[in-house]
């Protein structure tokens, strides 16, 4: 099977080479920035892509998103956060916006400082704590590391454990880019029917898949150095020393996931359970591994209501 892989991807990235080079930050910028678009320069270089709305008197959620994801992943929370919330949203480093930097470190705990940085920049001193899948794994880590600034943890279909000894759906982009072989040619190439094939394997429902999506995605992969990051960041290795301190979480957590989640099966989300306590699970039937796009109300409900059972919410 993985000798078919080999093939296919061989196949799709000659296809696509010299056509999908990496474009300039500028033109993926000017192309793909919202009305809501902010950007701050912070001390070690990175020039961050955030957004900052609602409530500016509300308690104040930060939103981490996954691996080759962006801030957009979570559109359609904001009209159902942004009442009560001060919602802030930002691209982690070598993806979405943000890109790449000279002093970019890709590993969980030189992202969680990364994030710190930023809400120390933004002057956000106490945040309640959202992440979704990798943005999930950088979440926790943040909590582990950065405790008195965590008023509250919620992971959505989070990475952590291992997942390489189980049977799960891997889309092929992913599988290229573990590859030895080909994750060379993975730098320098790329096909936008391979993001809409890793999309329609994450998702349950194929009807929120669209267009737009799909264009965003591939062409923000193609801004400059994006596609070093994405291959630094494969395969995923789990953080075993921090795993061993999952326990030691006290702040009020909240885990939220997809039932038909097959990229990070929902076992992981009683793992996550069983670890950190007074955890509350709640998983959503018919949905994969975008429950903020695939249910937005209901995850959305889900999420305010625990927020405002939240001490010093």
């Amino acid at each position: 099977m993985l000798f078919l892989y080999l093939i296919l991807g061989v196949l799709l990235l000659t296809a696509a080479f010299l056509m999908n080079r990496d474009l300039p930050r500028e033109t993926i910028i000017e192309r793909h920035r919202s009305p809501e678009s902010r950007f701050i320069k912070l001390p070690n270089g990175a020039h961050v892509h955030y957004q900052d709305q609602g409530n500016p008197d509300g308690p104040t959620i930060i939103l981490i998103h996954g691996f080759m994801a962006s801030l957009f992943d979570f559109d359609k929370w904001q009209p159902f956060l942004g009442k009560e919330f001060r919602v802030v949203r930002l691209d982690m480093p070598g993806m979405g916006l943000t890109g790449s930097y000279p002093e970019i470190d890709h590993s969980l705990s030189g992202r969680a400082k990364f994030l710190k940085e930023f809400l120390d920049a933004i002057h956000v001193e106490h945040v309640h704590v959202v992440g979704h899948s990798l943005g999930g794994a950088t979440a926790w880590i943040f909590a582990l590391m950065y405790p008195q600034s965590t008023a509250s943890l919620t992971l959505i279909a989070a990475a952590g454990f291992n997942q390489s000894a189980e049977p799960r759906l891997k889309p092929l982009g992913f599988r290229l880019a573990e590859t030895p072989v080909i994750r060379f040619i993975v730098r320098c190439t790329g096909s936008r029917s391979l993001v809409r094939q890793a999309l329609s394997q994450l998702v349950d429902n194929q009807n929120v898949i669209h267009e737009q999506w799909i264009d965003r995605a591939f062409e923000m992969s193609r801004m400059a150095d994006n596609r070093a990051s994405i291959l630094a960041l494969r395969p995923f290795k789990p953080p075993y020393d921090a795993l061993a301190k999952l326990g030691s979480i006290a702040v009020p957590t909240l885990i939220m996931w997809g039932q038909n989640d097959y990229l990070i099966p929902v076992r992981h989300a009683h793992l996550f359970k069983n670890e950190i306590k007074n955890a509350e699970l709640v998983t959503y039937p018919g949905v994969g591994h975008y429950p903020q796009i695939e249910q937005p109300e209901d995850s959305a409900r889900t999420l305010s209501h625990f927020f405002a059972n939240t001490p010093e919410s």
